[in-house]
């Protein structure tokens, strides 16, 4: 009889812990669910050294290394190593007038998106021609490269973009 009790003990004493601890677990996850959120991503896509964020509305922003353009705000300035720099004070990605963004891929250097419409734009390093449009002049690094001034890749005549992948010298 008396081994059946210290069972019974045990399993009233391992309950009691696992309770206390639910409780714990419980106090400290309501706290963070009040805690104001830093970001409302839909997608995240990090490059060799910078990141690139879809936000709910489909604005794009980006930070990090910058040499090549690579965050899409006409400068190579890095961003996002220095107080101030985040949240609303880090620029958006200008797709052009009406664009938002529902993909998005990071190359080393290079980033691509899929707007709205299923049309693709890249900006950043374009050694190699990786961005797809006929040259390889970096875009995104001075001001006048975005926006409406962006191209849009040539898929072909009637051919739309339904996924994006960027690789460290190359797109698909």
């Amino acid at each position: 009889m008396m081994p059946n009790m210290f069972r019974l003990l045990f399993v009233v004493a391992c309950i009691g812990i696992f309770v206390s601890m639910s409780v714990s677990v419980q106090d400290i996850y309501s706290k963070n669910l009040t805690t104001p959120r830093v970001s409302n991503a839909l997608q995240v896509a990090a490059g060799g050294d910078h990141t690139c964020a879809i936000q709910i509305n489909g604005i794009v922003k980006c930070w990090g290394a910058n040499s090549s353009g690579q965050l899409g705000i006409g400068d190579v300035l890095t961003r996002g190593d220095e107080a101030g720099q985040m949240g609303a004070n880090l620029p958006n990605v200008n797709l052009g007038i009406g664009h938002t963004a529902t993909q998005l891929s990071a190359g080393d250097s290079h980033n691509c998106a899929i707007l709205e419409d299923y049309s693709l734009k890249c900006w950043g390093n374009n050694e190699q021609g990786k961005l797809g449009v006929n040259d390889t002049a970096n875009r995104g690094d001075v001001a006048g490269e975005m926006g409406s001034d962006l191209p849009t890749i040539n898929l072909g005549t009637g051919k739309t973009a339904r996924s994006v992948s960027a690789g460290v010298s190359h797109t698909c």
